[in-house]
């Protein structure tokens, strides 16, 4: 079913799936930084096996960022209930929950500490406990490392530093270009991932182009009230699984509740999926240990 949904004056293509038989819950999925499209692979997932489980699936697409400016997670939390909303209103009195993959690890917790009476469960693919810009410099100081330029990590950290001035409004957009050219010039440089030009960059106002970057969520996972799955592949290079897990089972232990439960997923990544066997150009399929562990942790959670 297509739906769209309509939050803060912005309308949100959607795609509702719902059980044949009966309905005892729904999930609503939350999108990684580079996967805003309801289409994407792990949301498509979700609505292929959570419905024969009696579980209804509502996905949208993220909302359009504004040129070279992230979308801020209050925004994106203020979507996510408004998807809710929607949800609720084809399966009413049924528990609703959130699941989020990636950055939506962030959102899905700032959505249920808003709302503690509305979110039924959290489900989280690859959640970062830490702040987006404390992740993103654990990241790529892995891609350095993994890649042989260990002994070159004291450039990509002055490199960072400079970026992270001048999105904070300390520094200058000369001294940042200067940067730029000096990191470009390295042989570590392609695997960061920035555009050497960076002409967007330049073009907003530094405050506007990474509004969460220094956000710190510690408190939004201590107001969380409801059951928390977190699942983490054992070889992601993007964030750290015991710092993360650290952070929410401290957060858990201030508000006298449960920590979540901890999946790692063997043979992952950042992402729950696997290389297909006999497959070429780097094909990938869900993982079936992720399957399992989302399905009977979903089990456990409705039945109760």
């Amino acid at each position: 079913m297509e739906l769209t949904i309509t939050s803060q004056g912005v309308g949100l293509p959607a795609t509702l799936t719902l059980p044949k038989g009966p309905v005892r819950g729904g999930v609503v999925p939350l999108h990684g930084s580079h996967a805003g499209s309801r289409d994407f692979l792990l949301y498509e997932h979700l609505a292929q096996v959570l419905p024969a489980r009696g579980i209804a699936v509502l996905r949208y697409d993220r909302r359009p960022s504004r040129s070279g400016r992230s979308v801020p997670f209050a925004e994106q939390a203020a979507d996510a209930l408004a998807a809710m909303a929607v949800l609720r209103r084809h399966i009413p009195e049924m528990p609703v929950g959130l699941w989020g993959y990636s950055q939506g690890g962030w959102v899905a917790p700032l959505a249920a500490a808003n709302r503690p009476d509305e979110v039924a469960f959290l489900t989280l693919v690859s959640p970062v406990g830490v702040t987006p810009g404390a992740q993103m410099r654990y990241g790529l100081a892995q891609q350095l490392r993994e890649n042989g330029f260990a002994d070159r990590l004291g450039e990509l950290s002055r490199f960072q530093d400079a970026l992270e001035a001048y999105v904070r409004g300390t520094s200058d957009a000369d001294t940042l270009r200067q940067e730029f050219a000096a990191a470009g010039r390295q042989p570590w440089w392609p695997l960061l991932g920035y555009d050497a030009g960076a002409a967007d960059l330049f073009s907003v106002p530094p405050r506007e182009l990474w509004v969460d970057m220094d956000a710190d969520l510690s408190d939004a996972y201590e107001a969380v009230r409801c059951p928390v799955l977190t699942l983490y592949g054992e070889t992601d290079q993007w964030l750290s699984i015991e710092d993360s897990t650290r952070l929410w089972r401290e957060a858990a232990g201030r508000a006298g509740r449960p920590a979540p439960d901890v999946v790692r997923l063997a043979g992952c990544d950042h992402s729950p999926t696997i290389a297909a066997e006999g497959a070429e150009g780097g094909t990938v399929r869900i993982s079936p240990g992720y399957e399992q562990a989302l399905l009977e942790w979903l089990d456990g959670v409705l039945r109760g």
